[in-house]
């Protein structure tokens, strides 16, 4: 489980604003990704999951995630079954700020599978802009050249608070999950 990239974002603004799609994804008139290998966006990875009724309450946890800390990044790391999900949801939440969702999979470990992903959760929030879509779907775009600055200029421009979950991230090769990077923040 990894939580990335505290920023900014407002929770009642996700999937609500003009232009969306039914399925939370903003959309972009007049775009084609011809000449891309096209995949369809599954809605479902972008939304946050429910809590279920009756489910405990990580009440001490929750205010550790709300109160902040030291670095950007929140790293939430338990073995399978512990509740992490559950976790962030429940944060989400509780949390005044907006959260933007990323279920990751095992096609997340293209980078640019997994940009398009995470422009998509930030789009639903604010628009993120043209260009960060145009270098995910140029062929010809570099991943670390075009794509990750285009999209860190977005979300480092965004005008209300956000916070960007990458779920489920653990056993993804191209992301740690023990915390190793500088400025993370372990929660467990």
């Amino acid at each position: 489980m990894f939580c990335p990239f505290r920023g900014r974002y407002d929770p009642l603004r996700v999937g609500a604003g003009l232009g969306m799609g039914e399925s939370g994804v903003r959309e972009r008139a007049g775009r084609s990704d011809a000449g891309v290998r096209a995949f369809d966006l599954i809605a479902a990875k972008l939304r946050r999951p429910a809590t279920r009724p009756g489910t405990i309450r990580r009440s001490s946890l929750i205010d550790k995630l709300v109160q902040g800390g030291s670095g950007p990044v929140v790293s939430v790391v338990a073995p399978a079954g512990y509740g992490k999900t559950t976790l962030l949801a429940q944060w989400a939440e509780h949390d005044g700020q907006s959260f933007a969702w990323v279920q990751v999979d095992e096609q997340d470990n293209d980078p640019k599978v997994l940009l398009r992903y995470v422009a998509e959760a930030l789009d639903a929030i604010e628009p993120v802009g043209e260009r960060v879509f145009d270098a995910l779907a140029s062929p010809a775009s570099s991943v670390p050249g075009s794509v990750v600055p285009r999209l860190g200029l977005a979300f480092a421009s965004m005008t209300v608070p956000v916070v960007l979950v990458l779920d489920d991230v653990h056993g993804r090769a191209a992301v740690p999950d023990d915390g190793a990077a500088g400025g993370v923040r372990t929660v467990g």
